[in-house]
């Protein structure tokens, strides 16, 4: 029994050690490569000029005389932030043609009849699995 023991107890300290010292390798090579990696920037930004090509391929705008300046305050709008567990988002923005509030979310113009005029949602299902089987 003894015998059995010491075995059992030889596997388990060299199990202990293994772990050890995967775990001391795991954490020199993330200390490694946070430090040889380069660091992501807090703000990401995009160029905020508008070529004439962007403006002529997009379809949509063809032709309207406020296309060229909601290009540009789009492009303004997309500097981004980062934050943890939701991870790039854009901070408040304020223009003619884009907003974008403090959580981040970008609204969007919808036609005046097409409002909702109650503050309730519905939710339809149209899968079948309201209906119950007997």
């Amino acid at each position: 029994m003894s015998e059995w023991l010491a075995r059992v107890g030889t596997f388990v300290r060299g199990a202990w050690l293994f772990a050890g010292l995967v775990l001391v390798c795991v954490y020199a090579l993330n200390e490694l490569l946070v430090s040889a990696l380069p660091r992501l920037p807090k703000r990401l930004k995009v160029d905020p000029e508008v070529s004439e090509a962007s403006i002529k391929h997009a379809e949509a705008y063809r032709g309207q005389d406020w296309s060229r300046e909601y290009q540009r305050e789009s492009r303004r709008s997309r500097v981004m932030v980062w934050e943890p567990y939701v991870y790039w988002r854009r901070p408040a923005f304020a223009g003619d043609y884009v907003n974008v509030d403090e959580y981040g979310r970008r609204s969007t113009w919808t036609a005046e009849g097409l409002r909702r005029r109650s503050g309730r949602v519905r939710i339809r299902r149209f899968d079948g699995l309201g209906q119950r089987c007997a």
